[in-house]
């Protein structure tokens, strides 16, 4: 008799770097809009910034505290951020880091402070690359300004302390620590022309 094959839902999940690019490519598209070289510029901007967000702040911050970092494309916040980008501002991220805690070295300890840093990792990650871009401005001061503004953006936008995005996981943490965050974060946005 043969044995059937089960085929299980992991080999139906998305890679994680699909997660991520479908992200960039939704942020991308709400920052420099359907012209293609505006739309090229964003993405490659938001490529990078994202990718020191989600894997060297969340993931590298995960790993450090035993947890498992996930990034999850989140088709209504693509949406919701591209809609209202046509007003001038973007209120959602295109995507979200689920933090899994059942994936943890030690299941039973409180990780109120911990998902509470993993989580300012990402935003971190953002303010210390635009300090950084500010910095080499002199270098392309169009190019390295606006990096900087989107890096803020990303910042501020994770910042929000709501369901599903770092600002509430952080303001659970230290309210602190948030506004501390969210202050920089909105001062150097509002400080780039």
């Amino acid at each position: 008799m043969a044995s059937k094959k089960t085929i299980s839902k992991k080999s139906f999940q998305i890679p994680e770097w699909a997660h991520f690019l479908a992200s960039a490519g939704a942020l991308g598209f709400a920052l420099g809009g359907p012209d293609l070289n505006g739309y090229l510029i964003s993405f490659a901007v938001v490529v990078a910034l994202l990718f020191l967000h989600d894997f060297a702040g969340h993931k590298f911050a995960a790993n450090r505290y035993g947890a498992r970092a996930e990034i999850k494309f989140w088709p209504v916040g693509s949406a919701i951020g591209i809609l209202t980008s046509f007003f001038g501002l973007i209120l959602t991220p295109p995507s979200f880091v689920f933090i899994n805690e059942k994936k943890t070295k030690e299941p039973k300890k409180d990780f109120k402070k911990d998902f509470g840093i993993i989580a300012l990792a990402g935003p971190a990650a953002n303010i210390v690359a635009a300090v950084v871009l500010i910095a080499l401005s002199s270098l392309s001061p169009s190019l390295m300004l606006y990096s900087a503004k989107i890096s803020f953006l990303i910042a501020i936008i994770n910042l929000l302390p709501v369901a599903s995005l770092d600002g509430l996981k952080v303001a659970r943490w230290s309210w602190l620590i948030w506004g501390a965050a969210i202050i920089i974060s909105v001062s150097g946005y509002l400080l780039i022309r």
